[in-house]
């Protein structure tokens, strides 16, 4: 899996609840996990996978994934509340 590079494709329009600002911190954040982790967020959040397609995809199980989520949002939590202290 690559790198989230393309900063073009986040949009400006009023309903957006999260800054532009805020999505690179974001993308920054992603590309900080390891790759298993990153996989598994970018599938499931920017391709909209759901978890028994990713765990087919990736060939591992459901838990597996599911574990790799929740370790993906704590990390995440964590490198983005670090930025906002």
């Amino acid at each position: 899996m690559q790198y989230i590079e393309d900063y073009t494709e986040i949009e400006d329009t009023e309903k957006e609840y999260i800054s532009k600002e805020e999505k690179i911190d974001l993308i920054n954040a992603i590309n900080k996990l390891d790759e298993k982790t990153k996989n598994v967020i970018v599938l499931y959040y920017y391709n909209e996978f759901r978890i028994e397609e990713i765990a087919r995809i990736l060939e591992i199980p459901k838990g597996t994934v599911k574990s790799r989520l929740d370790t993906g949002r704590n990390k995440l939590y964590n490198l983005l509340e670090g930025r906002r202290s």
